[in-house]
């Protein structure tokens, strides 16, 4: 995004999309440390070989506790990484197996954080008002 573009990110916890997706980066992320691992040992790098190890292991732990592949951004909360970034995730409805866009709507009409409102007071200032209804979802994974 340009500098300065206001950004919300909606996640509706429920979204099956946003899961299976998810659920792939714990083996991912293993593969990937562990094959990092063996590259830096090969470099000589042992201190960073064994980071690579521990990282590796980490999303190993991950996979065997049977932990919830999105990781800790499941508890719903509004978070602002930057001035101009806004992240919701919110336990939203099941509709559609959770993606389906009334879900993201009906959190939008009900939700009580002053960032989102900030947010949304934004759009209309920047002159975004009018007839109809957009939906723009993100169902990218969260690092």
């Amino acid at each position: 995004m340009p500098e300065g573009t206001n950004v919300l990110v909606l996640q509706n916890t429920n979204d099956m999309a946003v899961q299976v997706e998810a659920a792939g980066h714990h083996p991912v992320g293993a593969v990937d440390g562990y094959v990092d691992a063996i590259g830096t040992f090969l470099s000589g790098d042992l201190g960073g070989g064994f980071e690579h190890l521990g990282e590796s292991a980490g999303h190993v732990g991950s996979l065997v506790t049977g932990g919830n592949p999105l990781g800790p951004t499941t508890t719903p909360n509004v978070s602002q990484p930057s001035p101009h970034h806004t992240v919701a995730v919110f336990d939203g409805g099941t509709e559609g197996v959770g993606h389906d866009p009334h879900n993201y709507s009906d959190y939008l009409t009900s939700h009580t954080s002053t960032e989102v409102a900030a947010f949304e007071a934004s759009v209309g200032a920047g002159g975004y008002a009018g007839p109809g209804t957009v939906y723009v979802i993100d169902v990218s994974v969260p690092e």
